[in-house]
């Protein structure tokens, strides 16, 4: 009888897969969930949904993801901003532990410091001396509070002693947009989303990091 039961309910999935990205459209993340999305598909013919839910330094996309129905329908895609933002805020509306259930691990994702032509830096050195002494006319953009390429230039400013402003944004895709533009001083941003401004003679590169961990390991032997 229970075989006949566990049969008649069919083979899963029996409906779409919902893949929460808990970050805007255009940034390394979007781009990163939509290829592992197509993959599952191609692979397994299994029918998923693309979901942004960006804010909140990824927490909406999370909190959507630990409310719903634990019916291994939907999936999240998010970033070291889960481990981060129980740190970074005082309350968030779900525990990352307990109502979330990590599946695989996607990938790593090196981080390389850009700045605009405009910007007289030809070096890291360089880049170092003119915030240090010129630190109004300074400021550096990130993906948001608490994301990635925010902690790692908040290890590179603690490292070197600099006080650089700091001009948040609501994805990694509306920060490059405008340090092209000349409107950000630098970023520490991820290299598939940096490249094509580095080929292209838009941005300078200077130094490249796999983790945070390095990054600061890089900047003490370089600036200090």
């Amino acid at each position: 009888m229970a075989p006949g039961i566990v049969s008649a309910q069919g083979a899963f999935p029996s409906a779409p897969i919902r893949f929460v990205i808990a970050f805007p459209p255009g940034g390394p993340s979007d781009i990163l969930g939509r290829l592992v999305a197509r993959k599952i598909t191609e692979q397994k013919g299994w029918q998923v949904v693309v979901d942004n839910r960006a804010g909140g330094a990824s927490i909406v996309g999370s909190d959507a993801v630990a409310k719903a129905k634990p019916d291994g329908y939907t999936l999240l895609l998010t970033s070291t901003a889960l481990a981060a933002n129980h740190i970074l805020f005082k309350k968030i509306p779900y525990d990352p532990v307990k109502d979330l259930m990590p599946v695989s691990f996607v990938s790593t994702v090196p981080t390389v410091l850009v700045v605009h032509t405009n910007v007289p830096a030809q070096n890291l050195k360089d880049l170092v001396q003119l915030a240090r002494s010129k630190p109004e006319a300074m400021n550096y953009g990130s993906a948001g509070n608490g994301s990635g390429n925010h902690l790692t230039t908040e290890v590179f400013l603690n490292t070197t002693g600099l006080k650089v402003q700091h001009i948040p944004y609501k994805g990694g895709g509306a920060v490059m947009a405008d340090l092209v533009a000349g409107q950000v001083t630098f970023v520490f941003a991820v290299l598939p989303t940096a490249l094509p401004f580095i080929t292209s003679g838009k941005l300078i590169s200077f130094i490249h990091s796999n983790s945070i961990t390095e990054s600061s390991c890089i900047h003490r032997k370089i600036c200090i």
